[in-house]
């Protein structure tokens, strides 16, 4: 099979994990290796890793996966807010969350929940330059505003929990091990077989 024949198959299914993240920031580190973690488990995961996104355009397949899935795992990192594609992706996110019960794991990766909320030190450079490209009416930016003012940094029915990951901890197995227990509880994968992988 051709690699694009195994990409549009790979799309056609539902997904158990979908990542939305900054690639430059996270793919090589942490990302990457939660995402293979969860797929030794048997996750049905899905992560943008076969060029599917071209520059800042919003490319159909990539949010049919996301409708597609059952949780979305949102690795807010410093450079998130600097690319209109993962602004969008987490609109598209809000939508799944809000109309059916999407379930989302924010991480947030070397950057404070709360700058993240009230969109000051990197994420308010990122909304300046957004600012200056689009202009301040840009419908878009404002979407993206109020996208990021719905509380991802505290738990709800719809967020799973809440993750903080500093440098120190970031090679800490046993935070891999508590995110694929807890994915796995809330995907009933948690039979006497499936604690023995733990």
């Amino acid at each position: 099979m051709m690699a694009n024949e195994e990409t549009i198959t790979a799309i056609a299914s539902n997904y158990d994990v979908l990542f939305s993240f900054f690639g430059s920031d996270t793919r090589l580190s942490f990302t990457g290796n939660l995402f293979n973690a969860l797929r030794r488990k048997r996750f049905k995961t899905f992560i943008d890793n076969d060029g599917i996104k071209s520059g800042d355009q919003i490319v159909a397949s990539t949010f049919k996966a996301l409708e597609g899935s059952k949780i979305a795992i949102v690795v807010f990192s410093k450079r998130y807010a600097a690319s209109t594609y993962c602004l969008d992706e987490l609109v598209k996110i809000l939508e799944c969350r809000n109309k059916i019960n999407q379930r989302v794991l924010p991480i947030f990766y070397e950057v404070d929940p709360f700058e993240v909320r009230d969109q000051t030190g990197t994420y308010g450079k990122s909304f300046d330059a957004h600012e200056y490209r689009f202009g301040k009416d840009y419908v878009k930016l404002q979407n993206w505003k109020s996208t990021l003012l719905t509380g991802w940094h505290f738990q709800n029915r719809y967020t799973l929990s809440i993750f903080y990951i500093r440098k120190s901890n970031l090679h800490d197995q046993y935070i891999q091990i508590k995110f694929i227990y807890m994915l796995a509880l809330f995907l009933n994968l948690c039979s006497s077989e499936y604690y023995k992988l733990l």
